[in-house]
């Protein structure tokens, strides 16, 4: 195992030079309390980034993580925690803000936006609070990387983004005839859509919800719209 100093950071000519920021740069302020987000911990790469890092033979979560069908491995956590960085993403601007630098020992996100980081590390420990809302992010990280998609019998191809699923007359069309956003009435508890499915013969959006239980919007393929919804665990 490296120095634990060694994890996310880099040479100082790779560091991105950020114009607001005086220089020289103030020490940081490390406003997280460590209890918040035991039993990860931030290691201040002054005057440049911070990160956070977990070391993987401390068996965090891994009992979840084996009943999800992983093994809480530093790269079953980078996939949790892109789930949690697109809901971050959603809700602050900015992109491409965190940066991974993993290893088998240790769990390692790091970024040169020092609030943010700290905002996300509260995010991330939240987000491993049980087994469901793990598998809510593990889920939000694998749409990340590819739209869902489903076509039916009917030809009509269905596709899920995170935010909206889209209807297309087939495989052809270039634009969608209908999309069906989150419902309003779910807008408070709802994360993104994650995936489709088909149910007794008809389709659904399984919608990621916070709190213990998700929601199956049943939908009509033909016209694109809602015909009812249940929750599941």
């Amino acid at each position: 195992m490296k120095d634990l100093c060694q994890y996310g950071n880099r040479p100082e000519d790779e560091w991105e030079i950020l114009p607001w920021i005086p220089d020289p740069r103030p020490p940081f302020k490390i406003w997280v309390k460590p209890e918040q987000i035991a039993p990860f911990f931030l290691i201040p790469h002054h005057p440049y980034a911070i990160s956070l890092l977990l070391k993987i033979s401390d068996g965090f979560r891994t009992e979840e993580f084996c009943r999800l069908g992983l093994t809480g491995s530093s790269g079953d956590w980078e996939r949790l925690v892109r789930g949690v960085i697109r809901e971050f993403e959603e809700s602050n601007s900015g992109e491409d803000l965190f940066h991974f630098d993993s290893d088998e020992d240790v769990f390692c996100v790091y970024s040169q936006y020092i609030d943010d980081l700290m905002l996300l590390s509260k995010m991330i420990r939240a987000a491993c609070a049980d087994e469901k809302t793990m598998r809510m992010y593990l889920n939000m990280s694998e749409a990340a990387e590819s739209m869902r998609e489903l076509t039916t019998q009917t030809g009509i191809v269905v596709k899920c983004s995170k935010t909206a699923i889209e209807f297309f007359q087939n495989a052809q069309s270039v634009d969608f005839f209908s999309v069906l956003e989150i419902p309003e009435e779910f807008q408070g508890i709802a994360v993104e859509f994650y995936d489709l499915i088909m149910e007794n013969d008809h389709l659904a959006a399984l919608l990621g919800c916070r709190g213990n239980y998700d929601i199956a919007i049943q939908i009509d393929e033909v016209t694109g719209t809602m015909t009812g919804w249940h929750w599941f665990k």
